[in-house]
């Protein structure tokens, strides 16, 4: 249980054990549980302790566990199941929870999270345990050793030069404008109004090939049809847009 961890390949140091497991009885209600549950009372859950904030206590060492099953059944220590223990569960349905983390989480970050289940079988249920520790150890020593190769991200560069339709328009006050080029060029974006009158120069510089946008802020200006021309090398083009207030 314990291999089950949740990581980011890229900060390995996010990386977190399981740090709770909590049975639940379906065939019993155990613990026993109010009939009406609370975010508070799965949180407890979620950290691991009864659903009122006690904890739970293992009934062979008496002490406070966040592992309802905690122990070894294989090397016959700490396992216990059925009636192990006064008003401990009845052999029947089971669910678990199993809780990781805590995760230190800043603003805009991201955080993947892999949890590994196994199942292997043998002749009776100890054995089966036996071979699903086995498989757990080849995870566990495939999970440290993995190390995922970064593809590197192949970036095409525009074949033609191309300039399009300004978003949103009709647009009030700010619209952008795309644009691409195939080579390397002194680019010129400019706005004209509906008399042919240069009202702003948005680009006059040497760009390289590339996709741009660029963004028009007409706050200063009227309603009205607006057009834009670029020129970059031997390519010219205008466009027209609407500016709706």
């Amino acid at each position: 249980m314990k291999g089950a961890k949740a990581f980011d390949i890229n900060e390995p140091d996010k990386n977190f054990g399981m740090t709770a497991f909590t049975l639940f009885i379906i065939s019993r209600a155990w613990p026993p549980y109010p009939e009406e549950g609370t975010a508070s009372d799965f949180y407890n859950f979620l950290q691991g302790k009864v659903w009122d904030g006690t904890d739970f206590i293992d009934p062979h060492s008496g002490t406070p566990t966040k592992y309802v099953l905690p122990g070894d059944p294989v090397n016959g220590t700490g396992w216990y199941e059925g009636e192990g223990w006064p008003d401990g569960p009845l052999p029947g349905d089971r669910r678990v929870l199993m809780s990781t983390g805590p995760f230190d989480f800043a603003p805009g970050d991201t955080q993947e999270v892999v949890i590994g289940i196994l199942m292997s079988g043998g002749e009776n249920n100890i054995l089966s345990v036996a071979e699903l520790k086995k498989d757990a150890a080849k995870l566990q020593l495939f999970y440290d050793n993995y190390k995922p190769e970064v593809p590197v991200p192949v970036i095409e560069l525009p074949k033609y030069y191309s300039i399009g339709q300004n978003y949103p328009n009709p647009f009030n006050p700010v619209t952008t404008i795309k644009y691409t080029l195939p080579v390397r060029s002194l680019v010129t974006l400019k706005v004209y109004d509906i008399l042919g009158k240069e009202v702003a120069t948005l680009v006059n510089i040497e760009q390289e090939p590339d996709e741009y946008s660029v963004e028009f802020n007409a706050e200063n200006l009227s309603s009205g049809i607006y057009f834009y021309t670029i020129t970059a090398r031997e390519f010219t083009k205008t466009v027209k847009m609407i500016l709706m207030k």
